[in-house]
């Protein structure tokens, strides 16, 4: 009975070995599946689809994008999908010789899906084209008129029509091991402005954005 007693003590602890190897490794290999993000940097905000008329000039203005989200892969490959949350802004200008209405809206932005690839081209080295959706509410707005001379608040008498916005992110971005340099097109589907005689005003943002994965 002793040897069969410990016989089935042994013929256990085995299975129960093999079992936990085999979680482990489910795990890892779960684990090395997704990638948690984190970006920051730099847009060029422009308002497009505005009919300016003669004389009048669209501009653009500085602004920024702070991003976390995840990536996950299919099946071990390079092809995934992810999810980003984070701050950004949009904004421009419009205006004749030196008179200028600045505006700018300072939003939290929602990528829901995003798919992309990485292509190796060196040791280290990946080149990543990525597509995506995207939906914003702005929180906060800037709105001055500026005469050449002086900045005047205008906020009070005018502001974006429509606060939220939908649309699409187009980039290519290149990763050295989990350091990330992203370029990227926003494009947006709703005006700004639908009355003060300025309909249009599209988000239409280039970003230049450093990362790294965890």
């Amino acid at each position: 009975m002793k040897k069969i007693a410990l016989l089935l003590t042994a013929l256990v602890m085995c299975v129960a070995a093999q079992a936990q190897v085999r979680t482990s490794r489910t795990f890892v290999k779960q684990k090395a599946n997704m990638e948690w993000i984190i970006r920051a940097g730099l847009n060029i905000n422009h308002l497009a689809g505005f009919d300016g008329g003669e004389g009048v000039k669209i501009g653009s203005r500085a602004g920024f994008d702070v991003d976390f989200g995840f990536n996950r892969y299919f099946n071990n490959s390079n092809l995934y999908w992810g999810m980003e949350l984070g701050l950004n802004s949009r904004g421009g200008s419009v205006g004749v010789d030196e008179e200028k209405f600045k505006m700018a809206g300072y939003n939290v932005k929602y990528s829901p899906f995003t798919i992309g690839y990485k292509f190796p081209v060196a040791d280290g080295i990946k080149i990543d084209p990525h597509f995506g959706v995207y939906a914003s509410y702005d929180f906060a707005t800037s709105m001055k008129f500026d005469d050449g001379e002086e900045s005047y608040d205008v906020k009070d008498y005018m502001d974006f029509d429509n606060k939220y916005d939908v649309g699409i992110q187009i980039g290519a971005g290149i990763w050295y091991q989990r350091f990330n340099l992203d370029l990227m097109y926003v494009r947006g589907f709703i005006n700004a402005f639908d009355s003060y005689g300025m309909e249009g005003g599209k988000t239409s943002n280039f970003e230049i954005r450093l990362g790294v994965a965890f």
